[in-house]
C-alpha cells in the first residue's frame, strides 16, 4: 500500500470543518466558477501585501529611505503566469519551464493583475500613509532580516510508514513586533470594511505553534476614504499558552486524519460528516460557489455535465 502524503495550510483546514465537499471540490478537484467574478477588496489587500513586503525587506537591506521607491515601482503586471504560478517559479530569466509539480508551463507568460489604475493608486496612498504613522502611533515593524519578511514554512504534524502529515503556511513578518516583543510575528490584513478578527483563529494557532513564538500582532490596514484614529491603522495583540500551542497540535492531528479518512474510507462517513448544508449559504451573504453541484447531489451524471459546463480547473495552489 502506497504511503499517504497530506499537505495542507489553513484556509484549506478552515474550509474542510465548514464543509468536507467545499474543500473536496475547491483544493482536491480545484474547481472555481467558469464565469470568474470581480473581487476587488481581495485584489487590493494581495497588492497591499506585496507593497509591504518590498517596503519591510528593503528595510531589513538598510535601505529605509528608499523603500517606498521600490515598492511603488514594482510591476505587479508580471507577478503571476498564465498558468496561475508566479514568476519566480520560472528562474530569474523567466525562461524556464515552471517548476510547479504537475505545471507543463514552459516559459512565463505574465496576465495582467486585475486592479483597475484608481484603485491602485489608492493602495499605494494607504500603503504610504501607513509608513507615515509607523513608528509613532502604532509601533514599527522590524523583521530580524529580508529574509524573515514573507517567510514560508513546512511543518511535519506527524509522520510513520503509512502516512505524512504536513502544515503549510506563510508568515507576513518575524522580528520585533513591539518595543517590549523583540520575537513575535506579524500578519497583515487589509480590509474594505473596519471589522475585527477573531485572535485565536486557526491561522494564527499555527503561526504561533510553528514558530514557537507566543506572541503575535494582526495588523490592521482599512481602506476607508476617510482615516479615522485608532480604526485605519490598528494593531491586536495575540498571546497562546505553551499548553494552548501543544494542545492544538493534537487537534491538528486529528483533523489530518479526519481528512484521510474523508479521502480514502467516505463510505464509512456519514451525510453530515461529507456535506455541511449549513455552510452553503456561504459568509457575508455570498453563497458557497458549489452549491448548484451539492443541490445535485443524488443526480451523479448531472453534477459531472454542471461540473463541464460551469466550472473550470484551476492551477494548484501552494502557499509557498
Amino acid at each position: 500500500m502506497s504511503k499517504t502524503i497530506l499537505i495542507l495550510d489553513s484556509s484549506q483546514i478552515s474550509t474542510f470543518l465548514d464543509c468536507p465537499t467545499m474543500w473536496q471540490l475547491g483544493y482536491q478537484e480545484r474547481l472555481q466558477p467558469a464565469a470568474a467574478k470581480e473581487n476587488v477588496p481581495m485584489d487590493m489587500g494581495t497588492y497591499g501585501h506585496k507593497l509591504l513586503e518590498i517596503i519591510y525587506k528593503e528595510r531589513a537591506k538598510g535601505n529605509s529611505a528608499g523603500a517606498l521607491d521600490c515598492a511603488f515601482s514594482y510591476n505587479i503586471d508580471r507577478e503571476t503566469c498564465r498558468c496561475s504560478h508566479g514568476a519566480e517559479r520560472h528562474g530569474e530569466s523567466f525562461t524556464k519551464p515552471c517548476l510547479s509539480v504537475g505545471c507543463g508551463c514552459m516559459e512565463f507568460q505574465p496576465i495582467e493583475f486585475p486592479l483597475s489604475e484608481p484603485d491602485r493608486a489608492f493602495v499605494r496612498q494607504r500603503v504610504q500613509e501607513y509608513t507615515f504613522v509607523e513608528g509613532s502611533s502604532i509601533p514599527e515593524l522590524v523583521p530580524h532580516s529580508p529574509d524573515h519578511v514573507e517567510v514560508g514554512f513546512s511543518e511535519k504534524i506527524y509522520g510513520d510508514s503509512e502516512r505524512l502529515y504536513i502544515l503549510e503556511g506563510r508568515i507576513d513578518l518575524l522580528g520585533q513586533i513591539a518595543g517590549n516583543v523583540t520575537n513575535g510575528w506579524a500578519d497583515h490584513k487589509f480590509q474594505s470594511r473596519e471589522r475585527d478578527l477573531y485572535l485565536k483563529s486557526i491561522q494564527f494557532r499555527n503561526y504561533a505553534m510553528v514558530t514557537k513564538l507566543p506572541i503575535g500582532v494582526v495588523n490592521y490596514i482599512r481602506f476607508a476614504k476617510k482615516i479615522e484614529k485608532d480604526k485605519t491603522f490598528k494593531r491586536a495583540v495575540i498571546s497562546f499558552s505553551r499548553l494552548e500551542m501543544e494542545a492544538w497540535r493534537q487537534e491538528l492531528l486529528a483533523i489530518f486524519h479526519r481528512v484521510e479518512q474523508f479521502l480514502k474510507y467516505p463510505e464509512t462517513m456519514s451525510s453530515v460528516e461529507v456535506r455541511n448544508w449549513a455552510a452553503c449559504s456561504g459568509r457575508f451573504g455570498y453563497p458557497c460557489e458549489f452549491t448548484p453541484l451539492c443541490e445535485e447531489w443524488n443526480n451523479p451524471p448531472l453534477v459531472q455535465l454542471k461540473k463541464e459546463a460551469e466550472f473550470k480547473k484551476k492551477a494548484e495552489w501552494r502557499p509557498w
